[in-house]
């Protein structure tokens, strides 16, 4: 019997942690390493998901979703874009898309289109605070759409933001050090853990910010790499000594050396992995987690 038998997880992320492009998304590798861990897990990873809240052509977010459908409701929405947020992709929406609502995400307004423009930083909040242990991997689209600046990991020093609300939640870094606070304060006394993004084959996707993404030194249109990101995450997270699976360095997974662990293994993206890519990232996980608690 391990430590973590019977006990429950929560998990966050973005489409990794979703599971897109599997037939069967229990096959996705939050539902394994519970399994391989006997526990039980609430996954609330959404596809498309970035970390940070995006600087935009708005003057008030909606991280309530009563609030935005009462505004919605009484006509004091600004459809001009005053309360909106503008991504540069699709339609401007509400800024908040999406609640947690029965083991499910939940569309609010009458504009959502998808949950992307909720970001984690916002929506850390929904998940159980009853939870013996809390698992997050997000990055891979703050990397690649590079929508927000990306700071450095010294902004969050307590030095500098003596109080969560002192960080600047549009930059990467100020984004993780929030997420990193409220994880230490929600779940106080629990198990965490972070996880870094696996490497990625990305093409252009044809739309405006995207760029080809192909191997790990490329750089996005910040002149930073994927393995920036990742350095920024692990010192961030041993500043609050919250600890850190790399899964740039051990996640077995390789889009050039080991294409068959990716959904699309002939040609295009390498994102998402394929069921066997979750099977390994699943006996990953499942094995540093055990080396915390046996």
């Amino acid at each position: 019997m391990s430590f973590f038998d019977g006990k429950k997880l929560v998990w966050n992320g973005d489409s990794i942690s979703y599971g897109s492009e599997l037939k069967d998304r229990s096959a996705a590798f939050p539902y394994g390493t519970a399994a391989y861990l006997g526990m039980s897990v609430k996954n609330y990873g959404i596809g498309g998901s970035v970390l940070a809240r995006r600087r935009g052509d708005y003057v008030r977010c909606y991280t309530d979703l009563g609030e935005w459908e009462e505004d919605l409701a009484a006509g004091r929405v600004d459809t001009a874009g005053k309360y909106l947020v503008r991504d540069g992709l699709w339609e401007p929406r509400p800024y908040r898309l999406y609640s947690y609502e029965n083991g499910s995400w939940v569309r609010g307004g009458t504009d959502s289109v998808d949950a992307a423009r909720t970001p984690l930083v916002d929506r850390i909040g929904e998940m159980d605070r009853n939870a013996d242990a809390v698992v997050v991997m997000i990055g891979t689209n703050d990397f690649y759409w590079a929508w927000t600046p990306f700071g450095s990991p010294e902004d969050g020093y307590f030095s500098k933001a003596p109080d969560t609300e002192d960080l600047d939640v549009t930059t990467f870094c100020g984004a993780y050090h929030a997420m990193a606070r409220t994880l230490l304060e929600r779940w106080r006394g629990r198990d965490i853990f972070l996880l870094t993004p696996i490497k990625l084959y990305q093409v252009d996707a044809g739309r405006p910010g995207s760029w080809p993404c192909r191997w790990p030194e490329d750089k996005n249109a910040l002149g930073l790499t994927l393995g920036d990101y990742c350095r920024a995450m692990k010192r961030i997270a041993a500043y609050y000594s919250i600890p850190v699976i790399d899964l740039q360095r051990c996640s077995g997974l390789s889009p050039q050396m080991n294409p068959e662990f990716f959904a699309d293994p002939e040609e295009g993206t390498r994102v998402h992995p394929s069921a066997e890519g979750h099977r390994r990232l699943a006996l990953t996980v499942s094995s540093a987690i055990r080396t915390f608690r046996g």
